[in-house]
This record gives C-alpha cells, sequence and structure tokens, in this order.
C-alpha cells in the first residue's frame, strides 16, 4: 500500500495514517472498525467517557494496539 501511494505522487509525512481493510466476524462483538461498530454511522459507540460517537471527530485521539500469536 505504501508502495502504491508514493508512486503515483502522494507525499507521505510521519503519522499519517494507512488501513488495508477489517477483519470482522459475523457477530457485533466482532467489529473491527469504526464504521462497522457503528454500523455504518446508525448506532453510536459509546466511550469510555461516557461520550457518544458514529463517526471519528475532528481532534480525536486514535490509539492501535495489537498482538502477535504463535499458531
Amino acid at each position: 500500500m505504501l508502495a502504491h501511494h508514493t508512486v503515483t505522487g502522494c507525499n507521505m509525512r510521519p503519522g499519517d495514517l494507512m488501513g488495508s481493510g477489517t477483519i470482522s466476524g459475523p457477530g457485533p462483538e466482532n467489529r473491527g472498525s469504526m464504521m462497522e461498530l457503528s454500523w455504518g454511522g446508525r448506532t453510536p459507540v459509546v466511550l469510555a467517557g461516557g461520550e457518544e460517537r458514529s463517526y471519528l471527530e475532528d481532534g480525536d485521539t486514535v490509539t492501535l494496539t495489537g498482538y502477535g500469536q504463535v499458531v
């Protein structure tokens, strides 16, 4: 994805966010993106502080975490 962007003249900068999609399951507890979590913006997501969001807003902070597992 990075090569695709840069070869077409897109200037990448530190902090640019790229995503190649989500890996989701069949149930609501398995949704992987904000669009899926909010069911296309129709069902707001309740955040830890009690606020609700259907979409990200200017100034929101997104923290990505993950882990690796040997199978």
